[in-house]
């Protein structure tokens, strides 16, 4: 069997397309699973010849896929047509060779055997030996097709990605799929139990350092001593929540103070609070509390008048006679937006010294 593949991200290599895709890899302890958004507009593709190597491919549609012929080691299948909207699973063990004639746009997850053996080990269950779904044979399921237009939309925006978002959404893929498509079996006693304290109180204090999303589950796990599926059960147990959705509400609950003590727009706080920009604050903002962040604001009191805010201006930096043209403003730009942010996380707490006093 072929070892090529260290991970997914060159599974894309074996098709033609308008443009290079971005890959998102989930290095160990998930395994190598690659998540891309693959298109062709042109017919005609040809052959696509995928060597055997230990994984399983899931293709999201988002267009039709007429395959002209299917063979899967060496042995002629069915050809069929995947239709938009649908899945199709492909099963790498064995050396796959497809003639694609039409246009395509699709999202492929790859799932390496390895990952999927440590998910059985983890819930004691037994390993993943065949796929239900038939090369060639396309289904409905709208779990796959919703969290992989997730995935899709974070491959997009590429390094703006949560740790956390991407890592809870690959673990339920991944599970979804070992249940689905491979018979995996979850005990009713495996999936229960909560975190002891001290590892909630540390995955908390995890969390709330990385408050922009940049830790990933497989690290908090780790800390606990846990594997990662097991800590996601055991967080959502004591908490009631993914650790993403409880991260998200701490943001929302510090925007909601920055917007009540202090004059920031919705903006920077969006900015401070780690959401990507000032529409997905409003959204998630508006969802929780029932009202967009403006609004909710102008609802409520502030203390803003107890220390007014007023912005530094940048430091001045002189350029060396060495440096690139341009280095003295964005040193400038930075210095000031650091600043910014530092006092914005200290004015809660200064405005409630300053009303007690």
């Amino acid at each position: 069997m072929s070892t090529q593949y260290s991970d997914g991200a060159q599974f894309a290599s074996c098709f033609r397309t308008d443009a290079r895709p971005f890959v998102l890899t989930k290095p160990e302890p998930r395994g190598g699973t690659a998540v891309a958004r693959l298109t062709y507009s042109e017919p005609g593709h040809g052959p696509v010849k995928i060597p055997a190597q230990s994984a399983f491919v899931v293709l999201s549609l988002m267009r039709d896929l007429v395959c002209s012929s299917l063979e899967v080691d060496g042995l002629p299948r069915c050809p069929g047509v995947l239709r938009t909207g649908e899945i199709g699973i492909l099963d790498l063990r064995y050396e796959t060779v497809i003639a694609v004639q039409s246009p395509f746009d699709f999202v492929y997850l790859y799932f390496p055997q390895s990952a999927l053996d440590r998910l059985a080990d983890e819930y004691d269950a037994p390993r993943i030996v065949e796929c239900s779904l038939q090369p060639g044979v396309s289904a409905t399921d709208p779990v796959v097709t919703q969290l992989a237009a997730c995935l899709q939309r974070v491959v997009e925006r590429q390094d703006c990605a949560s740790e956390v978002l991407t890592d809870h959404v690959t673990l339920a893929l991944q599970t979804h799929f070992a249940q689905r498509y491979g018979g995996m079996r979850i005990r009713a006693d495996s999936a229960r139990g909560a975190l002891a304290p001290w590892q909630l109180r540390l995955a908390k204090e995890l969390l709330t350092a990385h408050f922009c999303g940049r830790v990933s589950i497989a690290r908090i796990s780790t800390e606990c001593g846990l594997s990662a599926s097991h800590f996601a059960r055991a967080f959502k147990c004591s908490t009631g929540m993914s650790p993403y959705r409880w991260l998200v509400g701490q943001r929302i609950e510090k925007a909601a103070e920055l917007l009540r003590h202090s004059a920031l727009s919705v903006a920077e706080i969006a900015l401070i609070c780690g959401f990507s920009d000032q529409s997905h604050l409003t959204r998630m903002f508006a969802t929780t509390k029932g009202a967009p962040p403006a609004r909710w604001r102008r609802g409520r009191p502030t203390n803003t008048s107890l220390r007014p805010l007023e912005r530094r201006p940048a430091q001045r930096y002189d350029r060396p006679a060495d440096s690139p043209p341009g280095a003295a403003t964005n040193r400038a730009r930075f210095d000031d937006r650091h600043q910014l942010t530092k006092f914005a996380c200290g004015i809660i707490g200064a405005n409630r010294r300053y009303a007690s006093a």
